[in-house]
């Protein structure tokens, strides 16, 4: 989690302190997800920078762009708090990807998990 942290804060001083405004603007249109991009019709006239791999990866890449630094104090904040209970491999309470990669033993009821579906033991 913590390098994940250094990650973003990596970024966002590198989006706040390294570029000028017409960089900042270029790298938001290239990484940032914008739902026009989807839809020729909105915005007939502008051409997205990155083209067609653009729609593909701002999926992920919006994830990791924050507006301010406040923004990127509170998601890591919560993601301290929240994200080792979520993404430990033996989570019962959230459900986890290790209910769906090792089966159950024969016999074993299986209870379904209200936030992910997942099959939890």
């Amino acid at each position: 989690m913590v390098v994940l942290i250094v990650v973003l804060g990596v970024i966002q001083a590198y989006l706040f302190l390294a570029l000028t405004a017409e960089q900042t603007t270029e790298f938001l249109l290239l990484f940032a997800f914008i739902p026009a991009r989807y839809n020729a019709t909105v915005m007939p006239d502008i051409v997205w920078p990155g083209g067609w791999a653009a729609d593909v990866w701002t999926f992920v890449t919006y994830a990791l762009i924050h507006g301010d630094l406040t923004h990127l104090i509170f998601n890591a904040v919560w993601l301290l708090a929240f994200g080792s209970p979520v993404a430990r491999d033996d989570s019962v309470r959230y459900g986890s990807w290790s209910s769906w990669r090792r089966p159950l033993p024969p016999g074993q009821p299986c209870t379904w998990s209200r936030i992910s579906g997942n099959c939890c033991r």
